[in-house]
């Protein structure tokens, strides 16, 4: 069986700024990591890929293989 793989993803301060403008408008109340983690599984899941994505904690997303009938093809 493949084990599990940890990416580490690096936020430039640029982007962590904007969600915290963004957010401080928008009046969300949740950390700045947890907005972006749900940013990111949001557009991890919406993809032609055959992938599924979930946001499992504060800072972690599950990404998992899911076959769909009109995915395109990774390789």
């Amino acid at each position: 069986m493949s084990e599990v793989i940890e990416i580490r993803i690096i936020i430039d301060p640029s982007l962590v700024e904007y969600f915290e403008d963004g957010m401080r408008k928008r009046h969300i109340d949740l950390t700045t990591a947890e907005e972006m983690t749900e940013f990111l599984a949001a557009i991890l899941n919406d993809t032609m890929y055959p992938i599924v994505s979930n946001q499992s904690g504060e800072q972690e997303i599950h990404l998992n293989y899911r076959p769909r009938a009109f995915a395109d093809p990774i390789f």
